[in-house]
């Protein structure tokens, strides 16, 4: 279940539309994806080898790169590529705007690649909230709102409960001589 406090209201201070709200919860993994064990599904697959000599680089995932047109995700694949297999620890597809960065690469890749991809998701601990909702982010909300208009609700209640306390019980118990009946009647009185 999604928390608003947790998932969303974080967002929304960064100023994201409800629309990019939902597009990062259903993309985000569980966790960061950890570079190490992704390189070895990506070796393992034949997506991505390295000679040893040269350096070079080639499989299926290079293929499929080199055949893409100049734009937006061939340049966020060759980051990803550079990120697993150069300088990256972990990817943050647990965070925004990687997961939905991580979600373009990955749903742009051909049929063939999707169950490395699975692999690579399952690193993450997959995609807890993945088929999320404008109405799952809605619900959310109002179950937050919910709560703190029951909060205010019962705040409001304990403070007249202490007023009750400091006005009529306490006086009436510290006095010795005021009966039940009559503190009753100055209640009511007193209300």
């Amino acid at each position: 279940m999604l928390d608003y406090i947790l998932h969303i209201k974080p967002l929304e201070d960064q100023g994201l539309t409800d629309i990019q709200i939902v597009n990062h919860i259903s993309n985000m993994t569980a966790n960061p994806i950890p570079c190490g064990e992704m390189k070895i599904v990506l070796e393992s697959n034949g997506l991505v080898l390295e000679d040893p000599v040269n350096l070079s680089r080639f499989g299926s995932l290079i293929d499929y790169y080199t055949s893409m047109p100049s734009g937006e995700e061939k340049s966020l694949l060759a980051w990803f590529i550079s990120h697993v297999f150069n300088r990256g620890i972990e990817l943050s597809s647990n965070t925004y705007p990687r997961s939905v960065q991580f979600a373009a690469v990955t749903s742009g890749l051909p049929a063939s690649m999707q169950s490395s991809v699975d692999e690579i998701i399952a690193l993450g601990g997959g995609r807890p909230f993945e088929g999320s909702t404008q109405q799952d982010v809605d619900n959310a909300r109002t179950a937050y709102q919910n709560s703190q208009a029951e909060e205010v609700r019962r705040n409001s209640l304990l403070a007249v409960q202490a007023d009750i306390n400091n006005i009529f019980i306490n006086p009436a118990i510290s006095d010795g001589a005021t009966s039940a009946e009559e503190l009753k009647s100055a209640i009511k009185a007193g209300l």
